[in-house]
């Protein structure tokens, strides 16, 4: 029985929903007085139910068979149907027999065990006038509704402005192998190692027209220099080498046209292909997430499938120095907020400033963020650091900033715990402030790769900042080979 009583009570109000053009004055308006029950073992059961006490109405106009039901202080549009000389109440989807009997009583059948019972009343009740029609309630709720969503919205992007990165789940780690490909990459990348194998940039015997050559890396007694070269691809900058699945990907510039494309070399066959299509100014190759990541045209970051389709914009802006630091979240330098840093979480879109100065050169190793900043005012360069497991919340700035004193060179490179810059100076990288070089004034040596053994590094030409020479370097003997002079 109790089942019936919700049964009724959740019934009236959700079912009377259509809408039609209705008379003003009524004929005859009729008010709930019981509600029967048939129960099969006793025979009619008259129940009491909350919709007595709430009021439950009915008006009809007998010319225009259009009238209203109110449930408490919620009106319904009705109308009446005639089928085969049988009367039957519409409300909403929903279709009720009725009937009128000897007594003057109206009874609406809501199924075959329940029926309500009317009595007719001589006058408008109250409730007619206090009740709001159903289609402003629903009108409302949804403009609530859709003021609670463009809040929420408001309230989401204002605190994704603000939150610390911890509050998304950006958990960084770095090994010391992924340090080494960051560093290698902030130094454009220029060298792919694996084994004794060597792919990289070398020059031909100008010294000015670059390729992209590979070698063997071999002992001559204790002392390791390269075997004959093989030129893989002639007079193009190769820059942003990554290995994926057998294949090295890279930036390839045309030295002739100026045009950029993304190659790829088989590392079996030795074979060229271009993937995509040709861009300006194409830098910072990455692959993430099985997609290629780079920026072209303006400094816009794309990102596009490994075999060059779906090439589509992620960030429409320009940006440099973009490398994904965790699962969703990059990091790039953003040209248009003075060159700050900014870490981006590419799945919602939240956007975190983390550096106030132009900063450059971003390397994790472990948790720890190394950049180089340069005031707003000019002047030297510094060594930064920021530890991405403490974030806290001010403003927008969500890391406290540690910054070294000594002044050095834009560029550095991080391997195995040991800080390179340039003009062969290094540090541990528990003494980072101690980092300085005399860079600034004169580039004359700069490193380009650390290996497990040895380094790749180049001799500068100062004013311009372009290599003269490069030099295997072996750690162990401390001897250096030349590495140029390609045909």
């Amino acid at each position: 029985m109790k089942k019936i009583l919700l049964f009724i009570i959740i019934l009236v109000p959700f079912v009377l929903l259509s809408s039609f053009s209705f008379a003003q004055d009524y004929d005859v308006y009729w008010e709930m007085t019981e509600i029967v029950y048939m129960n099969v073992t006793s025979g009619k059961e008259t129940l009491k139910s909350d919709l007595i006490e709430k009021g439950l109405y009915l008006a009809l106009n007998d010319y225009t068979s259009v009238g209203y039901l109110t449930v408490g202080d919620v009106k319904y549009t009705a109308s009446v149907s005639f089928i085969n000389e049988h009367a039957f109440l519409v409300i909403g989807n929903e279709v009720f027999p009725y009937y009128i009997n000897s007594e003057g009583k109206l009874s609406l059948e809501i199924n075959n065990d329940l029926t309500i019972n009317f009595r007719k009343i001589n006058k408008e009740p109250a409730a007619f006038s206090e009740a709001i029609p159903i289609e402003n309630i629903i009108e409302k709720e949804e403009k609530e509704k859709s003021l609670e969503n463009m809040i929420a919205e408001a309230e989401a992007a204002a605190l994704a402005a603000i939150k610390p990165a911890s509050v998304y789940d950006m958990h960084v780690s770095f090994s010391s192998e992924e340090t080494k490909k960051m560093s290698l990459f902030m130094n454009y990348g220029r060298y792919y190692v694996s084994n004794n194998t060597m792919i990289g940039m070398a020059y031909d015997k100008s010294g000015f027209l670059p390729n992209l050559v590979k070698c063997e890396v071999i002992k001559d007694g204790d002392t390791l220099k390269q075997d004959v070269f093989t030129v893989l691809d002639r007079h193009v900058n190769a820059n942003f080498l990554t290995a994926f699945d057998n294949q090295l990907y890279y930036i390839r510039v045309d030295r002739d046209s100026g045009m950029s494309s993304i190659a790829r070399a088989n590392l079996k066959a030795e074979e060229i292909k271009q993937v995509g299509s040709e861009m300006h100014e194409m830098a910072y190759l990455q692959i993430h997430d099985g997609r290629l990541w780079y920026t072209g045209d303006g400094h816009r970051l794309y990102s596009c499938l490994l075999n060059g389709k779906d090439n589509r914009v992620e960030l429409d802006k320009t940006v440099y120095e973009p490398y994904f630091i965790a699962e969703d979240w990059l990091i790039y330098q953003d040209d248009e907020d003075g060159e700050a840093l900014h870490i981006r979480c590419i799945k919602d879109g939240t956007d975190l400033k983390i550096t106030a100065e132009r900063s450059f050169n971003p390397v994790v190793d472990g948790t720890v963020l190394y950049f180089t900043s340069i005031p707003d005012n000019g002047g030297k360069a510094y060594l930064s650091r920021i530890d991405l497991s403490k974030p806290f919340k001010e403003g927008d700035m969500c890391f406290e900033i540690e910054k070294s004193d000594l002044a050095m060179s834009i560029p550095f490179y991080i391997a195995d715990s040991t800080i390179y810059g340039d003009n062969n100076s290094l540090v541990s990288v528990e003494d980072w402030k101690k980092l300085t070089n005399s860079a600034w004034l004169a580039v004359e040596q700069r490193v380009f790769l650390v290996s497990e053994r040895y380094n790749i590094y180049g001799e500068m030409y100062s004013e311009h900042a372009t290599v003269t020479n490069l030099y295997l370097y072996d750690r162990i003997s401390g001897e250096k080979s030349v590495f140029r002079h390609v045909y």
